[in-house]
């Protein structure tokens, strides 16, 4: 009788193993299959939610000329408004952090333009892939360049840090320009921005398109090591709005990919971004669409450990933007 039992008990420990083996024999082909990505985050990004911030109201404080109280909105904002309460605001937030913080406000209906310690330069960490994709872009809506172009992913262009190309593909996959525009930007993959720059780079001067469109070309140096103000920031985001909002071939899939990305500036309304994040530098820069539509860059060097702070400072400062347009270019002032 012992003897069957152990028999029995050895049969169902065979066919046990025999199931876990080929469930990990599947992992494993699952893996090396070139055909299907992996879907796995290389470096997980905080979750994200889908739905609009809510922010909650402060106080502005009434910055309205009293000379000239029947001043309203559609009209010049320069009698209307004193930007030192901004400059009051920013000067309160240097003097409690421990770093370097930048902003760039542009409110693209009326001109209004803000600047604090806005020509201060810092490394560009993942800016200069969003200029990147709209000189490609623009070269494609030239017909300059085909989007279905295709590129090898080798063990040269293979780059560390954020992106999914190096964990989800094996060496050797092809992608073309238009897949590897959409990780550049949505990813702020480094392998896909390589292989464009090395690939383009060759063939058309990033530094060129810069200084043709009015942009800092002395600021580029090193395309990997550009540098960046808020201000050059705020200006590329200026034409990457224009861009936009000219409904080119390529338009609305660039919007796309910007407003998947990942959003550090906080706002209720729906918007666009582009993040850089390499310590220490900390950065986001956003188009905004508000009732009266804005750009906000804020730049800064705070994220030398840990990023908790620097998230809580561009949440404060985009809450307070956010409130000042609503209420000195919101469609209601009157």
């Amino acid at each position: 009788m012992l003897k069957k039992i152990i028999v029995t008990l050895m049969i169902l420990l065979f066919v046990a193993l025999a199931a876990i083996g080929t469930l990990i024999w599947r992992a494993v082909v699952r893996t090396y299959d070139t055909s299907t990505p992996i879907l796995v985050q290389a470096t997980p990004h905080p979750a994200v939610s889908t739905s609009p911030t809510t922010i909650p109201q402060t106080t502005i404080p009434d910055i309205t000329n009293p000379t000239n109280p029947d001043v309203g909105y559609g009209q010049s904002h320069v009698t209307v408004f004193d930007p030192s309460i901004i400059t009051a605001f920013m000067d309160e937030i240097a003097g409690r952090i421990n770093g370097n913080i930048s902003i760039f406000y542009h409110n693209l209906e009326h001109g209004f333009i803000f600047g604090f310690n806005d020509e201060f330069e810092y490394h560009s960490a993942s800016f200069n892939k969003a200029s990147h994709a709209l000189f490609l872009y623009q070269l494609a809506e030239a017909g300059k360049i085909d989007m279905n172009t295709t590129h090898t992913f080798t063990v040269h262009n293979r780059r560390g840090g954020t992106g999914v190309i190096r964990h989800n593909y094996r060496l050797g996959h092809q992608f073309t320009t238009a897949e590897l525009l959409m990780y550049s930007v949505r990813e702020s993959d480094n392998t896909a921005f390589r292989i464009l720059v090395d690939y383009y780079e060759r063939l058309f001067s990033y530094t060129d398109f810069i200084r043709d469109i009015g942009g800092n070309a002395g600021m580029v140096r090193n395309i990997f090591g550009r540098r960046y103000s808020a201000s050059e920031a705020g200006f590329i985001m200026l034409h990457i709005h224009r861009y936009i909002e000219s409904n080119g071939m390529y338009s609305l899939d660039f919007q796309n990919d910007l407003r998947l990305g990942y959003p550090i500036i906080a706002t209720s309304h729906p918007s666009i971004h582009k993040y850089g994040w390499w310590a220490p530098y900390f950065h986001d820069m956003a188009i905004v669409y508000a009732c009266s539509p804005y750009i906000l860059v804020i730049m800064s060097d705070l994220a030398r450990s840990a990023s908790v702070g620097a998230h809580d400072v561009f949440y404060e400062i985009s809450l307070f933007i956010q409130n000042f347009n609503t209420r000195y270019f919101g469609k209601n002032w009157y």
